[in-house]
């Protein structure tokens, strides 16, 4: 302003309003923020989560390598400005979490303000995961020799696949399932003809379909059961040929 200050001569400085006598500096020092969802909360095998980033300002420098990822993969990057997005895909045979975040000083704004998010709640997501699928512990005949239980290396659901989806042979001869109950981790099979003693057993499942589905073999989440082929099954039928007593 005028009047702030004098020459040699004691004359006051006459400023006022002079276009030169005053400096005016832009300043941005706020930086900018991340917030990251999940359209689902838990995933099983054959599952995808569609992720959404907004950010508080419009960044050029956000990418896919300022992600931190664990517990999967992430695809299909895209986006600009303040809103981005990506799947995530977890990990095969897998329990482990997924947990995607975006720690601070990863992207800037159109000022050169670094991210500031730390351990902000909103700037991670955590999926319950679960993408092991059922598999057959053992294979073995009941003793009458009409009867065939598979069990599992979890607790199935109680849906269960249709009887062609097993196929079971005596000696190499097909025996037909004649119907099939799941309880607990065990799915029993009723065959249509007695098992001998000594006969050689094998087993096939055959999941019905490349995706989860009720008409196969599940665990509780609704993993599908993982197709099996066993080539010797435990034989405890006490029965011998043309006897229709134990020996």
């Amino acid at each position: 302003a005028s009047s702030k200050f004098s020459d040699s001569s004691g004359n006051l400085n006459a400023d006022g309003s002079d276009a030169n006598n005053s400096v005016t500096l832009t300043v941005d020092t706020l930086r900018p923020t991340i917030s990251i969802s999940s359209d689902v909360a838990s995933l099983k095998a054959g599952e995808t989560a569609s992720l959404s980033f907004s950010l508080s300002e419009s960044s050029t420098n956000f990418a896919a390598d300022d992600l931190s990822i664990s517990g999967g993969t992430v695809s299909n990057f895209s986006g600009s400005g303040s809103s981005y997005s990506a799947t995530f895909t977890p990990s095969a045979d897998s329990t482990t979490n997924g947990v995607i975040s975006v720690a601070s000083s990863k992207f800037s704004d159109s000022s050169g303000n670094l991210n500031a998010d730390g351990s902000d709640a909103n700037n991670s997501v955590t999926l319950t995961v679960d993408t092991l699928r059922p598999t057959i512990f053992s294979a073995e005949t009941n003793s009458d020799g009409t009867k065939l239980v598979l069990t599992y290396d979890e607790i199935l659901s109680a849906n269960t696949a249709s009887k062609p989806d097993f196929s079971v042979t005596c000696d190499g001869v097909k025996n037909p399932v004649k119907s099939v109950v799941v309880s607990g981790c065990d799915v029993t099979l009723t065959l249509a003809n007695i098992i001998e003693k000594t006969q050689i057993i094998t087993l096939t499942y055959t999941d019905p379909s490349i995706s989860n589905d009720t008409n196969a073999i599940q665990d509780l989440l609704g993993n599908d059961a993982v197709s099996s082929s066993i080539p010797y099954t435990a034989n405890n039928s006490r029965i011998v040929l043309g006897s229709t007593s134990d020996p």
